[in-house]
């Protein structure tokens, strides 16, 4: 998985070309869990990459994104995240597979950078969750295999404000997931809070601290409500780099609202070609 991982990055690196730097504003950016107010624009095309660290140690779940502009202010998203992780208890094995794919549509209403008094733009979101988890006793030599598909909904509004130092931002978002081995719909409906201090603005540097927080939770045990807070970069190049810590590492829509009790290291890289 690490092999493709890398081929996957290299390969994108690779397309990279200093034309790419022109329009980009750090200040639009997304944050952790609260959506920037920008659009890729007409047929231009943007890939993300996001990886997290859990507890200074290697935690295997990916995020890969790649975004189509269809229109000068309407861009289609396609996202998936892996995860697969094992924990050896008692001399048992427990494999766990978290695979999910995520489609989002997402329209920029109104533009600050164009003379509108703010930006606001709203998306829509249906994606699949797929799970396995394989259970492995050597010494009673038992072996179980559990399957589970979840079918998501959501969607989002994000209201941005930027002004020469600091840019708040307030959205509103809608996750929904129904389990099939239960058909039992879990749904939430949050506001969430974020905050931009521009520290460092120059020609070819910009050095940004983010920061926002989901005002509600899902009403599920352990479950809590979700933050994150780090640093966002570009520094002479076309590339956006971002360091975040946070309370869950799901970049899908209904997991980045799912905060637990653990600390999850986020770095997210983003190029648009």
């Amino acid at each position: 998985m690490k092999l493709r991982i890398g081929m996957v990055v290299g390969m994108a690196w690779l397309a990279a070309g200093p034309a790419a730097a022109a329009g980009m504003k750090l200040e639009r950016e997304r944050q952790f869990s609260i959506e920037g107010p920008e659009t890729v624009g007409f047929l231009k095309r943007r890939f993300d990459f996001q990886h997290n660290f859990k507890d200074y140690t290697l935690n295997p779940s990916v995020d890969l994104t790649l975004i189509l502009g269809i229109w000068d202010n309407v861009q289609i998203e396609g996202k998936t995240l892996l995860h697969n992780q094992e924990a050896i208890a008692f001399g048992n094995s427990i494999l766990t597979q978290y695979n999910a794919v995520e489609t989002t549509l997402k329209w920029a209403v109104l533009d600050q950078s164009k003379d509108d008094w703010f930006s606001f733009a709203a998306g829509a979101t249906i994606g699949r969750v797929d799970t396995k988890s394989e259970f492995k006793d050597p010494d009673w030599e038992t072996y179980s295999l559990v399957r589970n598909h979840e079918r998501t909904l959501g969607g989002y509004a994000v209201l941005h404000y930027d002004t020469t130092w600091f840019t708040p931002s307030a959205q509103l978002m809608y996750a929904e997931f129904t389990p099939k081995s239960t058909e039992k719909k879990f749904a939430l409906t949050t506001p969430g809070l974020g905050i931009r201090l521009k520290v460092w603005e120059a020609r070819d540097a910009r050095i940004h601290l983010v920061s926002d927080y989901q005002l509600r939770a899902f009403d599920l045990p352990g479950i809590h409500r979700a933050w994150g807070a780090g640093a966002q970069m570009m520094i002479g190049s076309p590339h956006v780099f971002s360091f975040f810590v946070g309370n869950t590492y799901g970049d899908t829509l209904p997991d980045m609202v799912v905060g637990i009790n653990q600390t999850f290291y986020n770095f997210r890289w983003s190029y648009r070609f």
